[in-house]
């Protein structure tokens, strides 16, 4: 589970300008058969969903690596052990989730390779990410001593990532630790806060910290249109993207949102109409699975998580721990972020959102 160190704001904004990603027809059709491999899976139907995996790695030449990773759980679970041990080497190879790979080997008869160094400038590519990493940690702490500097020194960090990318084509891919996620984040957060003290007098003058972001122009670098890119021309996840761009006040539908002990599970059913078809525009303009589709996969991911106790209430630390088991363990990884927990000093303000939230449904 990523940790986000920083606060974090619900905007809106106005999406009537947004359009589709311009997708090539073979990425739109690997979506297609990914999002149908991952809808056998919720039926333990791995026959189907191999089948799928093989239509959808057919058409493009860089599948995700988080596919390739399930498509290799469903040949353990049908105890083809040899393909299955030849796709996490390879992921392991490259450096994908390496411990909770490790732990999908029954008998590692497949070599790990080592993956061969990337030199820039004299430096080696992970050494740059992880240095990129620590520097966006290091600045982190200082965010509310010195928010101008911290804001400089996040702008700094996305303009040379977006630099090394002329050096290095598909730069993003390399990223397979995920370093970069973080700094990324954080740039888009502290876009979105500028945007917010520009455009609301209220909130600039509530929130004095982040006053001095309005004399920065987020845009200039252009990253956003950078990232876009490279979404569409399959170098980074178009999932991780939404997961960044949520904070520019994209709404892509959350099935679970549980206040201390009162839970609120938004089925499709229970959406109104015109909130599921806004959801839906956003996550086809992505690239992303319909919220009904997503919210099966989330369900069938609970099931597994909890035991068989998909989308119960729970305690924090319960949650935590039994995510943090599943994530280590060689599960499927079919959908993420499909749950939010809030924690309450006093149980009357938990029962007051939680009754706020769940006057919004429309239950049919």
């Amino acid at each position: 589970m990523r940790k986000i160190i920083f606060i974090t704001l619900i905007l809106s904004i106005n999406m009537s300008y947004a359009q589709k990603l311009p997708f090539s027809n073979q990425r739109i059709s690997y979506f297609y058969y990914i999002n149908l491999a991952e809808l056998s899976i919720t039926k333990n139907n791995f026959v189907l969903a191999l089948s799928y995996y093989d239509s959808a790695f057919r058409v493009v030449s860089n599948p995700r690596d988080n596919d390739i990773y399930n498509k290799a759980v469903c040949y353990r679970k049908m105890d083809n052990d040899r393909i299955a041990d030849s796709l996490f080497a390879l992921l392991a190879t490259k450096g994908f989730r390496k411990s909770k790979i490790l732990n999908c080997f029954d008998t590692l008869k497949t070599p790990i390779l080592q993956r061969q160094a990337i030199i820039v400038n004299n430096q080696n590519l992970d050494e740059i990410f992880e240095k990129i990493f620590n520097n966006d940690q290091k600045v982190n702490s200082y965010r509310y001593i010195n928010m101008e500097m911290y804001a400089q020194k996040v702008i700094e960090h996305v303009k040379y990532i977006k630099d090394l990318s002329s050096s290095i084509d598909n730069l993003l891919a390399y990223d397979v630790g995920g370093r970069l996620w973080l700094p990324i984040f954080h740039f888009f957060q502290l876009k979105a806060i500028a945007e917010r003290v520009k455009n609301d007098t209220l909130f600039k003058k509530k929130y004095t910290v982040y006053r001095c972001l309005e004399h920065f122009d987020f845009n200039e670098i252009k990253f956003y249109e950078f990232l876009k890119e490279e979404v569409v021309k399959g170098n980074y996840n178009n999932e991780t993207f939404t997961e960044l761009i949520k904070e520019m006040g994209y709404e892509f539908g959350m099935p679970v949102s549980q206040f201390d002990e009162f839970i609120i599970v938004r089925s499709p059913t229970v959406l109104c109409k015109d909130e599921l078809q806004y959801i839906n525009k956003n996550r086809e303009i992505f690239g992303l699975e319909t919220y009904e589709n997503f919210y099966q996969k989330a369900r069938y991911t609970d099931s597994l998580l909890t035991n068989g106790r998909p989308f119960s209430a729970l305690e924090k630390d319960e949650y935590i721990k039994l995510y943090i088991d599943f994530n280590t363990q060689c599960n499927y990884n079919i959908t993420e972020n499909y749950r939010t927990m809030m924690e309450y000093t006093k149980p009357e303000d938990a029962q007051n959102v939680y009754e706020r939230n769940l006057s919004n449904l429309c239950p049919k």
